[in-house]
């Protein structure tokens, strides 16, 4: 696929996250749909990129400039354990959306994200051009589906968003999710491994040095 096709088809994925944005749907039931919208653009871009190793080798090394500039990803890391980074397409400002989301605990996904300005050979991250909001969600049960897919409920009392304030006092609390007024569930839930697995399968790995 070339580049240009490929970002005709994230064009198109970009139409379907706008349309499910405006649904009357709730903020657990928009975010399992978003997420479904996530990984289809990661699978296209990584179709993108296996016929197309040059760009494979740029894009890694856009995600690897990211590091430095958001420390953020980096300190997810530290206290939640290896997370996944990945560059969204274009959105409606021009800029892209650099995303770092991590699962932790048996039970909770934690999604950072913040737009960014990335070169035209799409190589290096020149710029944050946004402040960091962070999203985590409990999932309260997996879902296996008759097609095979897997994918999960959540528990919409505990959802919680918040920006770098709030960053820094679950970072000072050394992740304790109570800095956030979260109540700490420490039991796993059956299947999350099996969730994290579908939801990651198709992104590609982009680890910091």
């Amino acid at each position: 696929m070339e580049s240009s096709e490929a970002e005709r088809v994230l064009q198109g994925l970009r139409a379907c996250l706008s349309g499910l944005q405006v649904m009357g749907t709730t903020m657990t039931k928009c975010f399992i749909d978003l997420a479904v919208c996530a990984t289809a653009t990661c699978a296209l871009a990584g179709s993108a990129c296996s016929h197309n190793g040059d760009f494979l080798t740029r894009y890694k090394s856009a995600v690897q400039s990211g590091f430095v500039q958001i420390p953020e990803s980096l300190e997810i890391e530290e206290l939640f354990g290896p997370a996944d980074h990945f560059i969204s397409s274009k959105n409606r400002n021009g800029l892209h959306d650099w995303n770092t989301e991590v699962f932790f605990e048996g039970r909770y996904r934690l999604l950072m994200q913040l737009e960014v300005e990335v070169d035209e050979p799409f190589s290096r991250v020149v710029r944050v051009a946004g402040e960091p909001e962070f999203h985590i969600w409990e999932v309260r049960k997996v879902d296996y589906y008759p097609s095979g897919q897997v994918g999960a409920s959540f528990n919409g009392s505990k959802e919680v968003s918040f920006g770098r304030k709030e960053w820094d006092d679950l970072r000072n609390a050394n992740g304790d999710l109570r800095a956030v007024g979260l109540s700490v569930d420490t039991s796993s839930v059956v299947g999350f491994d099996d969730y994290v697995k579908a939801v990651r399968k198709d992104r590609i790995e982009v680890r910091p040095d």
